[in-house]
């Protein structure tokens, strides 16, 4: 049987990073590692990669490899990100625009 490459598109739009709903971007970090740790185990030759679809760095986050250690930090540092952003957007709303010049 021959090893398979397998790309995860990972969703970090501003949806899945709301205030209430960060606890989604956890959940699917966490489903996305159990995959790929079972995936990476199933045979020898197996790669996987990250790919991130939003509106937050869309691109490859992860070109395919086997290191399950690899994996796991980028998904860790994935979420730091989100919650750097989560913070960011709370500041910005936060922040009053003033409409006149003084």
């Amino acid at each position: 049987m021959v090893g398979e490459i397998t790309m995860i598109c990972m969703d970090n739009s501003k949806w899945m990073t709301k205030d209430n709903l960060i606890t989604w971007f956890i959940n699917q970090s966490e489903a996305i590692e159990l995959y790929c740790e079972r995936k990476l185990k199933a045979h020898p030759d197996n790669l996987v990669g990250i790919v991130r679809m939003g509106e937050l760095n869309i691109g490859v986050q992860l070109h395919p490899t086997n290191d399950l250690h690899l994996v796991k930090r980028v998904l860790d540092r994935l979420q730091e990100e989100s919650d750097y952003f989560l913070l960011y957007v709370k500041l910005l709303g936060d922040f009053k625009f003033s409409s006149s010049c003084q």
